[in-house]
């Protein structure tokens, strides 16, 4: 378990806007520690042993708004990547398998050609015609963008057996 605790953000804005905050006050920081002739409250300057107590406190409080830096940014990329992953599993597809990509790929030609979004020339229709012959089945299944069944090889130490792929 960490030794930090952060509040949590609740959307991305926020926590990128709150890593701009903490780098701008560990700038300050940093600033603060430069100085030597650090006074306190009184106006007074601060004495050696006073001094190397703040200058402790002032280095913890850096590191702590490091941490929360880090933090914030593993916070992002977790958020950014399950954005992603439920984007792909709305879309039924599986970013692994190139003829799901292709498939997907596919569909969104055909949408762009359906909303007249996008027109093609002669070799690109044609070649948008050719990918239909292969994939026009497998797109409209249920929505789903599917690779097409093929016979897989299954089994192990010299055994095939062969099953249709799902």
């Amino acid at each position: 378990m960490s030794k930090y605790l952060f509040d949590k953000p609740s959307t991305i804005q926020e926590a990128r806007e709150r890593i701009i905050r903490l780098r701008g006050e560990m700038l300050d920081i940093e600033a603060q520690l430069g100085d030597r002739d650090r006074k306190g409250i009184d106006g007074a300057r601060l004495s050696q042993m006073a001094f190397s107590e703040w200058r402790q406190r002032a280095k913890w409080s850096a590191r702590q708004r490091g941490a929360e830096i880090v933090y914030l940014q593993v916070w992002i990329a977790k958020r950014e990547r399950n954005q992603i992953e439920g984007l792909y599993r709305r879309m039924k597809l599986d970013p692994e398998a190139p003829e799901s990509l292709l498939a997907a790929g596919y569909k969104v030609l055909r949408s762009l050609a359906r909303e007249r979004r996008v027109t093609f020339d002669q070799e690109e229709q044609a070649v948008i015609d050719a990918t239909s012959r292969y994939f026009g089945p497998i797109v409209t299944a249920n929505g789903k963008v599917v690779p097409p069944k093929e016979p897989a090889v299954t089994g192990g130490d010299g055994e095939s057996t062969e099953t249709p792929a799902v």
